[in-house]
């Protein structure tokens, strides 16, 4: 279950710098579909949950953008939440649908529910878990986006690999709600559990009896011996924004760099793209003595992409910095435009200044011939501009990639 401070409270999935990393080691897969099976459907809640109905607002597959929206810290971002290491995660929250009632009678369930969250590592996972609560514990009597975080206290569960049981009253205003959950890890999958309530009605011991019963769940799809189906979510608008028509008319060739952007540059091709519902543009470029300050360079381009709305251009801006993300980043690179065998990637992160950009470098091919390629990507709305240099081993120097981040902003901001 997630519970918000903004407007109530969140739960924290806050994250520290990413490193560059090779390929974590083997640890089973999950799929979206296993989170969706892993939360705790209302039959299984007991019967609390019969006059409650399932939230289509809080109930579905998670972005890394949702989530850092819904994190106590209004600084995060979406890639700060997977440079920590996170993958994916759904939630099923069940909620009083004339709740308005419940918090001006101070008293009734309020909301119920469970989510799941997979990370790289059983270490990324404990890493942010551990975080999560010492931010509560850091936030404890302060007022975010209007809402006061009046007492935040936590109680022993015994449940997965560590856990903590919390219980909190947030103040919005007169009204108040009481929140007792339980967070814990099992592996690299972090399960929530808890009740939302409009009064201080102890639920300690439920909380803690549906944080076993995820746990259990999660066991037993990991094991291959649960075969549910997923719980059917309600219709929203919401889930799947439509995309405007004005990012319909946004033309990429107009936000995309050019010669004059980029000294000692001339263009060498461009062209239009389309993939599924995203259109880009793309101009590649031949520099001057094949140098990019003090750089060599072997290969330069330019490109913009038109996204469906931006949400979907935050998400992609994180997931350009996740492992996996970096890695189908560089393999499309090697395949596409250079048409070579992308092996032995490594990849992470570049710092950059800016929740609105994302900078990755990755090293690839045989001993010997290794190539270096830096991706420095800026969002602006729903549009995701990139510049991309490839050169051989230590010749291509991050920094001198990262300059172009100014220009690339303006270029963006100047199209619109």
């Amino acid at each position: 279950m997630r519970v918000r401070l903004a407007p109530v409270f969140a739960v924290l999935f806050l994250a520290g710098c990413g490193l560059l990393r090779d390929e974590p080691k083997a640890a089973p897969e999950v799929t979206p579909e296993d989170l969706a099976v892993m939360v705790v459907p209302g039959e299984e809640i007991g019967p609390a949950v019969d006059p409650l109905e399932v939230d289509p607002e809080d109930s579905g597959p998670e972005t890394a953008a949702k989530v850092a929206k819904n994190t106590i810290d209004p600084k995060d971002k979406g890639k700060t939440i997977v440079r920590g290491g996170w993958l994916a995660g759904y939630e099923l929250n069940y909620s009083d649908p004339k709740r308005a009632a419940a918090f001006r009678s101070q008293e009734g369930l309020v909301a119920v529910g469970s989510s799941v969250d997979v990370f790289e590592t059983d270490s990324a996972a404990r890493e942010l878990l551990v975080k999560e609560i010492r931010d509560y514990q850091r936030f404890n009597g302060k007022t975010v986006d209007g809402a006061k975080l009046e007492r935040f206290e936590t109680f022993e569960a015994p449940v997965g690999d560590e856990a903590w049981g919390i219980e909190l009253t947030a103040a919005v205003g007169d009204t108040r709600v009481y929140v007792t959950g339980v967070y814990f890890r099992h592996g690299r999958l972090v399960g929530g559990a808890g009740y939302l309530r409009a009064d201080p009605t102890v639920v300690r011991a439920a909380a803690t009896r549906l944080a076993l019963a995820l746990d259990e769940r999660i066991e037993k799809r990991l094991a291959g011996e649960l075969e549910d189906r997923p719980v059917p979510l309600p219709e929203t608008t919401n889930r799947k924004p439509v995309p405007s028509m004005k990012n319909r008319k946004l033309d990429p060739k107009e936000f995309t760099l050019n010669a004059t952007d980029v000294p000692g540059a001339s263009v060498a091709g461009a062209g239009y793209r389309q993939h599924g519902e995203v259109r880009s543009f793309l101009r590649e470029f031949k520099l001057r003595g094949d140098r990019l300050g003090k750089s060599s360079v072997l290969y330069f381009r330019a490109m913009t992409q038109v996204l469906e709305d931006p949400v979907a251009a935050d998400d992609f801006l994180a997931y350009s910095e996740s492992f996996q993300g970096g890695r189908d980043l560089t393999r499309n690179l090697a395949r596409g435009a250079l048409k070579v065998a992308p092996s032995g990637i490594m990849t992470g992160p570049v710092p950059t200044r800016g929740n609105d950009t994302a900078a990755i470098v990755s090293y690839f091919g045989p001993q010997g011939k290794r190539l270096t390629a830096v991706m420095v990507l800026v969002r602006y709305g729903s549009l995701i501009g990139s510049v991309t240099a490839v050169g051989r081993g230590n010749e291509l120097n991050p920094r001198d990639v990262t300059a172009l981040i100014p220009t690339l902003r303006a270029r963006l901001r100047a199209g619109v």
